[in-house]
């Protein structure tokens, strides 16, 4: 085995948590290197070509009130508007019923976004709406008061004892939770879908949403890799990382290849189940327990290139109560140097995991009809884009097993959206948990020099 390289730090992984790792730990001075295991940059949030189709780990959205992803994108030179398409509503087609457009920007679609707040559409009746009012109102105040009870409550528990209405769960909470973390809410841990309300609340006025602008390695990540090469840091693909091993001033991280880089400080910024494999044979300490027992859901999503758009508009869209939990037309955003191009969550996860392709393209048919699609005709190819364990599964108990970015061994941390941040599992809280992961390091690298 080999030295390969002697940093200041070693960060594994280059999903958002590592490339913001990477970052704000160049910014203090502390010359970072990169180790990411695909031959891709992005982590959950990459593209990629699958033979010879480009393709997505499954469709994001940007939205806008976040504020760590901006001030990340501005230090890497980077413009939000070359990285983001805003799109501003929404829409919810229900199998064999209405379909309703929500407006999602009180700035930018202000009139659309209060009306359909406020009076009766043909998806959700003013009962329904004035349910969920009541709904959110009680979960922010026990998000509060009672974190630990809202944890011990699925979402629908605690809807169904707050009063919402059953059309109400049907069609709204349902879009909200398999339409976005493909848990269904009798699994979906209310602290959990009022964590991803919560810590924006008062921001509710800059909400909007945005498609970006193109894949999201070549737009995102690459753009953010390359800033730390052109300054301190180095960023390697095709490197998985086997181990991590401890030494007298520091650690050795072992790839599966056989090479050793060395360095004080260590962020293991991989998603949790690789950051799980990596702990399981570096080390041996009860404090990683609780997070070992983490539990992780997969994603399955399916994306096609079509003939012509397969809607008329490029937006967020919710299938509730179908396998088309959550999808969009992207042709207009995204890929915009296609005619068609269709996205699409399935949803559940387990039941398409072992699906082959051809019979998922069956199913997709059928199911779009329903929901006043037409697809047959207009299929050029398609992609199954599964990602074994996307990210924790957030079901009632889960929140007490999140490790915090500071660990008991020195100069190691992590980072990951599934680290103890408020920001929990979304790419805001992926840039903010690097960020923190490297404050801590330069907290750490303090301390030594006070020593001496």
């Amino acid at each position: 085995m080999a030295i390969v390289s002697s940093q200041e730090a070693i960060v594994i992984g280059a999903g958002l948590a590592g490339l913001s790792a990477a970052i704000y730990l160049q910014e203090a001075g502390i010359r970072p290197t990169v180790l990411e295991r695909n031959d891709f940059l992005g982590g959950r949030t990459s593209s990629w070509d699958e033979d010879g189709m480009l393709v997505e780990s499954g469709y994001h959205r940007y939205l806008g009130f976040y504020s760590e992803m901006p001030k990340l994108f501005k230090k890497a030179g980077l413009a939000l508007d070359d990285v983001v398409k805003w799109e501003d509503q929404v829409e919810i087609r229900v199998p064999n019923g209405p379909h309703g457009e929500f407006g999602a920007s009180l700035i930018h679609k202000p009139v659309k976004t209060i009306r359909q707040a406020i009076t009766e559409n043909e998806v959700l009746t003013l009962e329904d709406k004035a349910s969920l009012t009541a709904f959110v109102a009680k979960g922010l105040k026990d998000y509060v008061a009672q974190p630990e009870y809202l944890d011990s409550q699925t979402v629908q528990q605690y809807a169904e004892k707050s009063g919402v209405t059953k059309q109400a769960i049907d069609r709204l909470l349902v879009s909200a939770t398999e339409g976005l973390f493909f848990l269904t809410p009798r699994v979906y841990s209310a602290f959990a879908f009022f964590s991803l309300i919560a810590p924006y609340w008062k921001k509710l006025p800059l909400f909007r949403i945005g498609a970006f602008a193109g894949g999201m390695s070549q737009v995102m990540a690459d753009p953010l890799a390359e800033f730390v090469r052109s300054g301190l840091g180095e960023v390697h693909t095709g490197k998985s990382v086997s181990k991590i091993i401890k030494t007298g001033d520091g650690y050795k991280v072992e790839t599966e290849t056989g090479e050793i880089y060395e360095a004080p400080i260590v962020v293991l910024a991989a998603s949790l189940f690789p950051a799980q494999e990596i702990i399981r044979q570096s080390f041996d300490d009860d404090w990683f327990r609780p997070m070992l027992e983490l539990k992780t859901v997969s994603s399955v999503s399916f994306q096609i290139e079509l003939s012509e758009p397969s809607l008329p508009i490029d937006r967020t869209t919710f299938g509730p109560m179908t396998a088309m939990g959550s999808f969009a037309e992207q042709s207009r955003t995204t890929f915009n140097e296609l005619p068609g191009r269709l996205s699409i969550i399935l949803t559940p996860p387990d039941r398409f995991i072992y699906m082959d392709a051809d019979d998922i393209m069956q199913s997709v048919y059928a199911e779009a009809k329903t929901l006043g699609m037409e697809l047959e005709g207009k299929v050029v190819r398609y992609r199954k884009i599964v990602i074994p364990h996307d990210f924790y599964l957030m079901a009632p108990g889960a929140e007490k097993l999140r490790p915090a970015a500071k660990t008991p061994l020195p100069g190691l941390f992590l980072a990951g959206d599934y680290t103890h941040q408020k920001y929990l599992t979304t790419m805001e809280g992926a840039v903010y948990s690097g960020r923190l992961a490297a404050e801590l390091a330069q907290d750490f690298v303090k301390a030594k020099m006070e020593l001496f």
